[in-house]
């Protein structure tokens, strides 16, 4: 029902992959300096697109890297955006996933994370509540597969959401409970 071969990965690693056969999670925010491939050549938008049309798909999500409690000067993730990703890698299970965002590690983070829930392959998962705000994350350190510490606001928005089975939801609570202080 789910992708089995998934990864989460920086802009500049996908702009250096061949993702001909993969489903792309592109997360672009709508700032400037996007815009402008004088600063910040790796994350400019046009390019990022263009290499995603040679895809089998591509899902773009338009947020920024930030918790549920930033304010409004920022573009969050949204509980649509849970729900669009998760319709995304159902349709796409028969192809392996790749989740794009900046520096490969929250928002595309979130992906991996998800797919691993969904996979039962939570070895090496922790849980953490960052200290400003209490925004929930899960972290895994690359000695289990690939190094995440996932986006805040869909981390939340997961957990207060029906996507997650029973069972899911119990391992998920176990990691929680197991992890109630800030993982180092």
């Amino acid at each position: 029902m789910y992708p089995k071969k998934y990864t989460n990965v920086g802009k500049h690693e996908f702009l250096n992959t061949d993702v001909s056969t993969a489903a792309i999670i592109l997360f672009i925010p709508k700032d400037g300096y996007h815009d402008m491939p004088e600063s910040y050549p790796e994350g400019y938008i046009p390019t990022l697109k263009a290499h995603a049309e040679t895809a089998v798909e591509t899902l773009y999500i338009e947020a920024e890297d930030v918790g549920t409690k930033w304010g409004k000067n920022f573009i969050a993730p949204t509980v649509r955006h849970l729900h669009e990703i998760d319709i995304f890698l159902k349709k796409n299970a028969g192809n392996p996933v790749l989740a794009v965002c900046d520096a490969g590690v929250s928002r595309s983070g979130f992906v991996t994370f998800y797919l691993s829930v969904k996979n039962d392959k939570l070895e090496g998962v922790h849980y953490s509540l960052e200290s400003a705000g209490d925004d929930p994350h899960f972290i895994r350190g690359s000695k289990y597969g690939k190094f995440f510490h996932t986006n805040p606001a869909l981390t939340k928005y997961l957990l207060d959401s029906n996507l997650l089975t029973y069972s899911e939801r119990k391992k998920l609570n176990r990691i929680m409970l197991r992890d109630d202080k800030p993982y180092k």
